[in-house]
């Protein structure tokens, strides 16, 4: 079951991908032990609030931090565009940051 969840996450990763680069946004898909989902068109170089949940892999489209807190606050870290997966997992994910290169300053 979980082989199947993962090849949906990772095809829908790549279909979204090829978007995203040319119009000056980003794309965040989410894999909790659910469900999966993604957000499109994110806007460079602006904070964007999301809501995950027990997140076990995420995929971005650009270099983004991830943060814990509302507003692009609290704990962080920076993805490079790909999948990234945590076997422990993340508790909640409340934003994002994504520029389309990396690694940058916050200001």
């Amino acid at each position: 079951m979980y082989g199947l969840k993962h090849i949906a996450f990772l095809g829908m990763a790549l279909a979204i991908a090829t978007g995203s680069a040319a119009t000056g946004t980003a794309t965040v898909g989410f894999q909790t032990a659910d469900s999966s989902f993604h957000v499109d068109n994110i806007p460079l170089k602006n904070c964007f609030d999301v809501h995950a949940e027990d997140v076990t892999s995420v995929y971005v489209s650009e270099y983004c931090r991830v943060f814990m807190g509302r507003g692009c606050t609290h704990r962080q870290v920076l993805l490079t565009p790909g999948e990234h997966e945590s076997e422990i997992p993340i508790p909640v994910i409340d934003s994002v940051w994504c520029e389309n290169r990396g690694p940058f300053p916050m200001s």
